[in-house]
């Protein structure tokens, strides 16, 4: 779906690295981040993953900055002045929010080629790729 993204959305604003990049390297890390919390948390079930790209979200809703994201999606920030990784982790946390509560039932990850691992069956499974629907 990276590959997809790249080129749907291509902009200099939205960066979908490969793995093998050094950005990419923080993939690893969230993926050790999600073993352990599913390990801590196990007694409630699954831990559910999703992955999101915040810039490309903005530009599929047609959102061009956070304050109209942040109004249609009912998140009050504490602050007017916030970060772009600020921004970005709350874009992810509101994806995550609409996915797994079923507003966003559009799951990238269902579309992939067939010589691709299916991440419901994964070690790190199930992963999701919730998406807006479109407007």
């Amino acid at each position: 779906m990276d590959k997809w993204l790249r080129d749907k959305y291509r902009s200099k604003n939205i960066k979908v690295l490969e793995l093998n990049s050094l950005w990419g390297s923080v993939l690893v890390q969230g993926a050790m981040f999600v073993v352990r919390m599913r390990e801590e948390f196990s007694e409630v079930g699954t831990v559910g993953l999703t992955e999101t790209h915040p810039k490309a979200v903005l530009k599929a809703l047609k959102l061009d900055a956070e304050g109209a994201f942040f109004q249609e999606y009912g998140v009050q920030p504490t602050s007017t002045q916030i970060t772009e990784h600020e921004r970005d982790a709350v874009i992810s946390a509101v994806a995550a929010r609409e996915g797994f509560e079923g507003r966003w039932a559009h799951d990238l990850s269902e579309y992939r080629y067939p010589c691709e691992q299916d991440p419901v069956e994964s070690w790190l499974g199930p992963v999701h790729y919730y998406w807006p629907h479109k407007r």
